[in-house]
């Protein structure tokens, strides 16, 4: 057993689930306007750990928005602006940073903010 089994055997064995993630493809025109392409879905296990619930005052009121961090094992494929779904709520990834010990990626962080 060594350190890049401590995220499988912690975190994941205990609190992991199984999110949906779609990979987005960013392109920029000439303006500068991004446009967004989902591509196929994909399975992924994730922790999932809630870390700011906050409520935001729109025209039609306050509007409840949830934010999360997620965690996936060092070999999963995960990158700014894909989305993730999990207990149908929709959240897209704003930023990743791995996080390593003794030279070994244990884990992928990843800063999610709700979409819909």
């Amino acid at each position: 057993m060594g350190v890049d089994s401590d995220f499988v055997l912690g975190p994941f064995a205990d609190f992991g689930v199984v999110a949906v993630r779609t990979p987005v493809t960013t392109t920029t025109d000439f303006s500068g306007n991004k446009t967004y392409s989902d591509g196929t879905d994909e399975d992924i296990d994730i922790v999932l750990q809630p870390y700011n619930e906050k409520y935001d005052l729109d025209k039609s009121g306050l509007n409840k928005v949830w934010d999360m961090t997620a965690m996936v094992g060092p070999t999963v494929t995960l990158n700014k602006y894909d989305k993730i779904t999990y207990d149908s709520k929709v959240y897209r990834v704003d930023s990743i940073s791995t996080r390593d010990f003794n030279g070994t990626t244990v884990f992928k962080k990843a800063m999610l903010f709700y979409v819909e």
